[in-house]
């Protein structure tokens, strides 16, 4: 039995297959999925029902997969492609609860999973209180809340539901003096010398586990201090990255064809 952590899927289900078959998954291995399984690639729908029939896959959701939920619970008068996708289903029901059912943090004993990183201020009694309420974390209203003050989230106390939302599933670039949300923290390039990479800073509060996160394909795969970026931009034409907690080995497969 074997445990294996995958990065972003984007809605490629072939893609997912694929690095299945090359790591030889079988019925007694455990799957991790790093978020964002939904959105941009072909087969979002494909996805989500071959997870949703695992027993032993565990997911965290990414923006995108948040973003979906959203227009699935708020925006059906005018759904976003991914999300009359999921709506023409016969079992769209079951998607959207799914969805609504899935946390945006897991640990382990030694490590973390989470799409876009761990907040370095956190201290361990901050993220114990994100684990034990994540369900409170995703309820409609909470996500119309975030949704329509998502641009501020830099003006909001760490303990806020929009601000662990934001660091969970979208963080990038933190203010190097005070760790505080920059405009750019969306932003893939690291040219302002007031951003630091929130994996970049050293001083963190936490217990040191090590962090599995996906959400940056300009990193691919990054070993950086205690962190470990698993997304290599596979639905960007680069490649789907998988890895064996065991013993560290990699395994990657490349997209033939952009899907973008």
């Amino acid at each position: 039995m074997a445990t294996y952590v995958i990065g972003d899927v984007h809605g490629c289900y072939d893609g997912l297959m694929g690095l299945l078959e090359l790591i030889n998954f079988k019925n007694d291995d455990h799957l991790i999925l790093l978020g964002d399984l939904i959105n941009k690639g072909p087969d979002s729908t494909a996805v989500v029902d071959w997870v949703m029939q695992q027993s032993n896959c565990d997911v965290v959701l990414g923006n995108h997969d948040l973003y979906v939920l959203y227009n699935l619970i708020h925006q059906r008068h005018k759904p976003s492609p991914t999300a009359q996708l999921i709506l023409n289903q016969s079992n769209s029901d079951d998607i959207l609860n799914w969805l609504q059912q899935q946390p945006l943090l897991i640990a382990k004993k030694n490590a973390f999973f989470c799409h876009a990183g761990i907040y370095p201020d956190w201290t361990d009694a901050n993220i114990q209180y994100i684990l034990k309420h994540q369900s409170s974390l995703l309820t409609p209203e909470s996500l119309k809340t975030y949704f329509d003050y998502t641009k501020h989230t830099e003006q909001l106390h760490i303990d806020d539901s929009r601000f662990i939302i934001k660091a969970l599933t979208e963080m990038r670039f933190l203010n190097r003096k005070d760790h505080s949300f920059v405009h750019g923290t969306d932003d893939n390039q690291d040219d302002d010398p007031e951003k630091i990479a929130w994996f970049d800073i050293t001083t963190i509060k936490y217990t040191k586990k090590t962090v599995f996160f996906g959400h940056w394909a300009r990193l691919s795969q990054l070993n950086n201090h205690h962190t470990v970026c698993m997304d290599g931009g596979y639905v960007y034409g680069g490649e789907l990255l998988g890895i064996r907690l065991e013993d560290g080995q990699l395994f990657k497969l490349k997209n033939q064809q952009t899907n973008l």
